[in-house]
């Protein structure tokens, strides 16, 4: 039997349908494209905002379209949101908030023969899960609702699962969870971790999925010593406005996420510093607005991931006075995007013509793609199959795409 399984949101999601795929394969199951017809369709859904919610709708409607016959099987965040509307589906045939449950479904489906998990998946960068939940509370975030409170796998799970993918051949080690920073076990915190992980024999590179601002001390700095850790952070700002922050209930101030950002690029030259930024949080004014793009201009984030305000049924942010309206939302997201692509473009082009190591990972049609250890995406050419290599590349020129065509160097 054929399953296809489509994964929404963040890299916890992903690395959550990594584990399902896994076990999948073990219990005999062949797992196929989502561009395929399949027996089985898994959504494992998103719903940080209402924007994934109805993208998770859609691709479930999109799936029964594509075969009326198969079984649609949706889990992840959104099945966990007292707020869901997938009972009211008439595409979905089975629904579960835990992953145990669904495998648990399909040993009951056909009987356990011999599969393997040991090849790649869809990715040549594996997933490697830390943690899980979040205590913070946000005032706009559903997360804590849905993923619980947190909890910390030990640092024996954690090398195991990491042994494992090396095994496998992986390259690159993405560390992810909800709130990374915060692990803490038996007398040691993540910088601790992470230095651990750097000795695994074998590994290549080591890349955080992201970062909050208070997670910042002078061990986690010497990371960066190893030449393994990619020159790359994902710090979340979510605003500019010292206001919007304190109404956000986010546990640092603007002068504060500045400064480390100046620590970082300091001590790595070249570092890409990248971000999550909301707009239309309500009551935001157009000054706090504008201050958000002066901060954002004035730390030349390499890249901003631009999200409009959503509201969340549950969170304190969502009984709140001065909503913003969709079109002013709108604007200042267009805004926001116009200028992280200048940022985005000025870091690139502070690259072309010097040599850069690139984890190649897909091709596509002439071209191979890839990522550099501070999250320039690569493009080359070449007659050799170059994926799951890590090759030295001269940057040449800036696409429209916002990546680089490269030379590989000889």
């Amino acid at each position: 039997m054929k399953i296809a399984i489509k994964t929404l949101g963040c890299k916890a999601n992903r690395f959550e349908s990594d584990k399902i795929e896994d076990k999948l394969k073990l219990l005999g199951f062949q797992i196929v494209n989502t561009t395929e017809i399949a027996d089985f369709y898994i959504i494992n859904t998103c719903t940080i905002t209402h924007v994934a919610d109805k993208k998770s709708r859609q691709i479930i409607r999109q799936f029964r379209r594509k075969n009326n016959n198969a079984q649609i099987v949706v889990i992840g965040c959104g099945t966990k949101d007292k707020n869901n509307t997938y009972n009211e589906l008439s595409e979905i045939n089975h629904i579960f908030t835990k992953s145990s449950e669904l495998i648990s479904f399909f040993k009951k489906i056909t009987p356990t023969k011999k599969g393997s998990n040991k090849t790649f998946q869809s990715r040549t960068r594996a997933l490697v899960k830390i943690q899980d939940g979040c205590n913070n509370f946000c005032s706009y975030c559903i997360v804590p609702f849905v993923r619980g409170r947190e909890k910390f796998y030990s640092e024996t799970e954690i090398l195991k699962c990491v042994r494992e993918k090396i095994s496998r051949g992986y390259k690159e080690i993405v560390i992810t969870g909800i709130i990374v920073g915060n692990w803490k076990r038996e007398g040691k915190d993540f910088a601790d971790l992470l230095h651990r992980i750097l000795k695994e024999p074998g590994l290549e590179r080591l890349r955080l999925s992201s970062l909050e601002p208070e997670n910042f001390n002078d061990r986690f700095l010497d990371l960066f010593n190893n030449s393994k850790f990619c020159k790359h952070l994902h710090i979340c700002l979510q605003s500019g406005s010292h206001n919007v922050l304190k109404q956000m209930k986010r546990r640092y101030n603007i002068s504060a996420f500045k400064k480390i950002c100046k620590k970082l690029q300091k001590k790595v030259p070249n570092i890409a510093l990248t971000t999550d930024v909301i707009v239309g949080f309500p009551g935001e004014t157009e000054k706090d607005f504008k201050e958000t793009l002066k901060v954002c201009k004035e730390i030349g984030f390499a890249k901003i991931h631009a999200f409009k305000y959503s509201i969340r049924k549950g969170t304190i942010a969502a009984t709140m006075q001065n909503q913003i309206p969709y079109e002013t939302k709108l604007k200042r997201s267009k805004e926001l995007i116009k200028i992280g692509n200048q940022l985005r473009k000025k870091f690139i082009e502070n690259h072309l013509d010097k040599e850069l190591e690139v984890l190649f990972e897909q091709k596509n049609k002439d071209f191979y793609t890839g990522l550099t250890s501070n999250y320039i995406q690569v493009k080359a050419k070449s007659q050799k199959n170059l994926i799951n290599q890590i090759l030295t590349v001269q940057p040449k020129k800036t696409n429209n795409d916002l990546s680089v065509t490269a030379s590989l160097k000889s």
